[in-house]
């Protein structure tokens, strides 16, 4: 009996030969890589503790929780800095940072920190097992030994250094935290006694 040619196992697909699955995958195609799922549902796959998330039948993202999935996201080609920063894209990111632990539209996990993208660039970051590769840069050196309210980031950059999470209205140092309004400082809150902050 000769195999019909829609059939799953008779069907020729892009990733036959791959050892792995990737956005825009089809169920098929994971389901050669990774085989039977623990849980199937019509929009997500469970292996262990880890998902995967379909649209349309095609894989959307994906959760590595148990490091059992055989994901890979495919770079294009390009330069690697050494680090990524704010405006930078997903390929550069996956250039510095290599694959993440999990993978979503929007944002990006590795270890315990995570990197938020909008408009497919970095939006900012929490850095929190302290391995991500990510810096602020500065066109401007140090003027003054400590910040103030109603300083510019790029000031706070300078006098502090990089922060351990970056965000569009607050960052993070240890503990302490400095809240921005419209580009400047509003206030702060020093836990770590670790800011280089005066009240004038």
């Amino acid at each position: 009996m000769v195999a019909r040619s829609d059939t799953p196992t008779a069907r020729a697909s892009s990733t036959d030969q791959r050892s792995f699955f990737t956005v825009g995958d089809t169920k098929d195609d994971v389901l050669r890589v990774m085989g039977q799922p623990s849980q199937l549902h019509d929009d997500y796959w469970v292996y262990g503790m880890s998902m995967i998330t379909f649209e349309g039948g095609v894989v959307k993202e994906w959760t590595n929780t148990s490091s059992n999935l055989k994901a890979k996201l495919i770079v294009k080609p390009g330069a690697n800095k050494g680090y990524f920063t704010v405006g930078d894209t997903k390929d550069d990111v996956l250039r510095v940072m290599g694959q993440p632990s999990q993978f979503h539209d929007d944002y990006w996990v590795y270890g315990m920190s995570m990197i938020t993208f909008e408009g497919g660039v970095v939006k900012e970051w929490t850095n929190t097992s302290s391995n991500l590769k990510a810096k602020l840069l500065s066109s401007t050196k140090a003027t003054r030994a400590f910040f103030t309210v109603g300083d510019t980031k790029e000031t706070v950059l300078n006098v502090m250094g990089q922060p351990s999470q970056f965000h569009d209205d607050y960052w993070v140092y240890g503990m302490s935290m400095i809240t921005f309004e419209g580009g400047v400082v509003k206030e702060w809150t020093d836990t770590s006694s670790n800011l280089k902050a005066r009240a004038q």
